[in-house]
């Protein structure tokens, strides 16, 4: 699921250079505050540190006086001062991408699975971790490969539709049997 919105938002998305430059802009100096973080965490006095508090402080400069900036809503400029990766929000996705319309809902219920799954130390039926399956188990683990289903066959026919020359008309007979998938559902067939 993350994977498909970060394809999308980086890669698949019709954006215009100026907001490209911006997202850019803003993954970088994601990417380097969380390198900042992860060296102070080893060593709170590596003499590298300055140079990535200095580097931060430019590229959150050069960020705030982008021209594109103005253009985003206000949640979405608040997304990008509090240094997220991407500044569209979950409903943003649910109102742009049909394989994402229940994106909220299906995120929380796929956060909520992690516990309670087979491999987990807490289960739904007491057991423990144990590894032995369940109805419920079984049923939640489904429902999991339905959704990364989903978002697999929203990644290729979303780089395939990117690339129409070089692989939509191509692999045109394949892609027909993968479109349907994006909005199948939880049935064994598509609709």
């Amino acid at each position: 699921m993350e994977g498909y919105l970060s394809l999308y938002y980086f890669g698949l998305e019709k954006v215009s250079d100026e907001e490209a430059e911006l997202r850019f802009f803003v993954a970088q100096m994601h990417r380097n505050v969380e390198w900042y973080e992860i060296r102070k965490l080893t060593n709170r006095s590596d003499p590298g540190l300055k140079e990535f508090e200095n580097g931060i402080a430019s590229q959150k400069q050069r960020i705030r006086n982008h021209a594109y900036l103005r253009s985003l809503s206000d949640v979405q400029r608040t997304r990008v001062r509090r240094g997220l990766e991407m500044y569209k929000t979950k409903a943003n996705f649910e109102n742009e991408l049909d394989a994402c319309k229940d994106l909220r809902r299906n995120y929380r219920f796929l956060s909520n699975l992690v516990h309670p799954l087979p491999i987990s130390i807490e289960r739904i039926d007491n057991e423990r971790g144990r590894g032995i399956g369940s109805d419920p188990d079984v049923s939640y683990c489904r429902i999991c490969l339905m959704l990364a289903r989903r978002y697999l066959a929203a990644s290729t026919v979303g780089i395939a539709d990117h690339f129409p020359d070089a692989l939509a008309m191509k692999f045109e007979v394949s892609l027909n049997g993968i479109r349907p998938l994006i909005a199948a559902g939880f049935n064994d067939e598509p609709h």
